[in-house]
């Protein structure tokens, strides 16, 4: 399983907030044939209270510090395995760092929804810190 794992062809659900201006959903398409969707990103821009950095990290950060929300990242089953994670995953963070570049990106947030889609971001270098979801 990847962040989502869906049985029919993906439809991403943030497509409802892109036109409020509150993320915006990339497409990726791997059968040029039949342009199906196999898989999506959204982005939206996100804060990290520094409270909840390392205590070493801390020192003459701004409260908060700018970040990137990967908020979802899925890939429909019938493509899974052919590296369109990886693609958008890399999509997702060079997309991050030119940010950073323009407009200032302390680093990328993710919500995994389990441990599976925890450890596949692990893969990519992402460390567990303690939440900073409300429970609202």
């Amino acid at each position: 399983m990847i962040a989502a794992v869906v049985a029919q062809p993906v439809v991403p659900p943030a497509r409802l907030a892109q036109p409020a201006g509150r993320c915006l959903t990339h497409r990726v398409t791997c059968d040029a044939a039949t342009g199906e969707i196999a898989g999506y990103v959204a982005l939206s821009a996100a804060q990290i209270e520094r409270e909840y950095l390392p205590k070493a990290a801390r020192r003459n950060q701004p409260d908060p510090l700018p970040a990137i929300l990967l908020g979802q990242l899925a890939i429909d089953l019938r493509y899974q395995g052919r590296g369109c994670a990886r693609s958008l995953m890399w999509f997702a963070l060079t997309t991050a760092v030119r940010l950073s570049k323009d407009i200032g990106c302390f680093g990328v947030v993710t919500h995994p929804i389990d441990d599976s889609v925890r450890a596949f971001y692990t893969r990519y270098g992402f460390e567990s810190c303690r939440s900073t979801r409300s429970a609202a």
